[in-house]
């Protein structure tokens, strides 16, 4: 009889441990929320004045970031390319 109380026991102690996991992952979550849309809700406002006012150098970085990943895209294509086998194929007639 003891054996089921004890069992009893620990299973009410599982359950309230998964509850306040559970509880603590929500809250976690919560707060990842806001603060993304809190981070959201500032950009929105702030870049639009950052970006007319300094036009010609954020524009100037934005095309030097670009044509720095389409040169690092070309290198991979052409690695990958690279490494596909080229065989005679089959004639369909």
């Amino acid at each position: 009889m003891f054996h089921v109380k004890g069992l009893y026991h620990w299973t009410k102690v599982i359950e309230k441990l998964y509850l306040q996991g559970l509880l603590w992952i929500l809250t976690l979550d919560w707060l990842l929320r806001q603060f993304f849309f809190l981070l959201g809700f500032v950009a929105a406002h702030t870049l639009p004045v950052f970006y007319e006012k300094y036009e010609d150098e954020v524009d100037n970085f934005v095309y030097k970031i670009f044509g720095q990943m389409q040169h690092h895209y070309r290198n991979l294509d052409a690695s990958v390319l690279s490494k596909i086998p080229k065989g005679k194929g089959k004639k369909h007639e």
